[in-house]
């Protein structure tokens, strides 16, 4: 590619050299300074849109990256994210909405100037107060791939409960359809060319509409235990399309079901046809960890904790190869940043203790066990931190935390008899007096 790229924080921004071509060959009929200064326009105010989209995207725990292409531009989700329709209407909403702010601040200077009308600083005022607002009412047109496509997209699937691609499809055709033939009749050869845009784009939705519902299907068979049957239905959905991003994004799908698969060659092999589209972190970690390398693990998932984007699916995956690098601390620590609120906290926090434990690291392992107990309150957690207590040899404790697992719930007096982790406690006489408060267990029948 020709052109550039730089960072708006940490929003990485693509600028194809192309992106310049129509607006420079506008703007410069108008001659030299006239036309630099459409082309400086068009290019603010594009990107001011997309950062409405990639800012929104933020706001969801998403990581964009804005691409300004030869017709406009676009935010791209990262690979792997899979937003619903609440979330893509929100943001889809917040690329007009920032393109009309930029219009009003332009109109406002506008207003407030004092420049000569003939002046370039009165043209770009002007100019960026039209090109906004009047872009900002067209992109809401609902003609796929403009923004108002995507919100019609969007709310179709709101109301309806599934995808409506096909009726976007025909929305845009048709009103592509219009915007090409009042572009003829008032000489607006723009305002054309983004009709005809519409409508191929529109055509292209309509022959590839089975393109998400086949990736949607997939997840749900791969989310059932059925990985092997999504395959199938993923290699048919990119023998038929050439769009690169839809081939992407297939292809980090047919990775994951090559991985629940346990064909992990297979999804390597599925990443490198992605060529310039990476992975999603969560699905290259994955992969590394196949591979044994959890630096690689901790180096992809670690930013994902720092963005508060990190899956609960992928957690357990990050603790395990803190521990397996010997950074015990660092991952209860981890474990103590979980949203409490969410279904998944006490499992997690169960897992991570346990796997704690199980390498040895007893006072990490008693760490998370006291932040679930405290937080959730299950008996459990107090049961195992007990048990870190015992091999810690702190004796006196791990008695007292078995007396708050027996009161919270936590009554398997089984454990309390058998369990190797408190042999050390077996013979004291608060030990014992607390086991004999115990149900006895069921004792078979002769």
């Amino acid at each position: 590619m020709i052109g550039f790229t730089f960072q708006l924080g940490s929003i990485p921004v693509r600028v194809n050299a192309l992106f310049f071509l129509l607006p420079l060959i506008f703007g410069l009929q108008a001659g030299p300074a006239l036309g630099l200064a459409w082309g400086g326009i068009v290019f603010v105010s594009v990107l001011v849109h997309e950062l409405g989209h990639a800012l929104a995207m933020r706001a969801f725990r998403f990581e964009p990256a804005i691409d300004l292409h030869m017709l406009g531009g676009r935010t791209m989700f990262p690979l792997g994210a899979r937003p619903d329709a609440r979330q893509r209407l929100w943001i889809t909403l917040a690329g007009p909405a920032a393109g009309l702010a930029l219009g009003l601040l332009f109109g406002l200077g506008l207003l407030i100037s004092s420049a000569p009308e003939q002046s370039i600083g009165h043209f770009v005022l002007e100019t960026g107060f039209v090109v906004n607002l009047f872009w900002t009412v067209v992109n809401l047109l609902p003609i796929y791939p403009w923004d108002g496509g995507l919100i019609l997209e969007a709310g179709l699937e709101l109301l309806t409960g599934r995808p409506r691609h096909r009726i976007v499809a025909v929305a845009s055709m048709l009103l592509g359809v219009a915007v090409v033939a009042f572009a003829v009749r008032v000489g607006a050869f723009m305002l054309g060319y983004f009709g005809v845009i519409g409508v191929l784009n529109g055509i292209n939705r309509w022959t590839t509409a089975g393109t998400s519902t086949v990736a949607e299907d997939a997840w749900a068979l791969i989310n059932g235990g059925r990985a092997a049957e999504a395959l199938p239905l993923l290699e048919q959905a990119l023998a038929r399309t050439d769009d690169l991003v839809q081939r992407a994004a297939l292809l980090e799908v047919i990775a994951w079901a090559r991985l629940h698969t346990r064909d992990v060659p297979g999804a390597r092999n599925a990443i490198a046809q992605m060529g310039d589209f990476l992975p999603s972190p969560e699905l290259a970690a994955r992969v590394a960890a196949a591979n044994g390398d959890v630096a690689r693990v901790v180096e992809l998932l670690s930013p994902l904790v720092r963005e508060r984007a990190l899956s609960a699916q992928a957690f357990p995956l990050l603790v395990s190869a803190l521990i397996a690098l010997g950074r015990a601390p660092e991952a209860a620590a981890l474990a103590r940043q979980l949203e409490l609120h969410a279904p998944s906290t006490p499992a997690l926090l169960h897992g991570t203790s346990t796997q704690l434990f199980e390498a040895g690291a007893y006072e990490a392992c008693l760490d998370v066990c006291r932040h679930g107990f405290s937080s959730v309150g299950d008996g459990l957690f107090a049961y195992n931190g007990a048990c870190a207590l015992a091999r810690l040899g702190r004796l006196d404790e791990a008695v007292a935390a078995l007396a708050q697992a027996v009161e919270r719930g936590y009554q398997k007096r089984a454990a309390f008899e058998t369990d190797e982790d408190l042999a050390s406690l077996r013979g004291r006489p608060d030990f014992e007096a607390l086991v004999a408060k115990l149900p006895q267990r069921p004792t078979a029948s002769a």
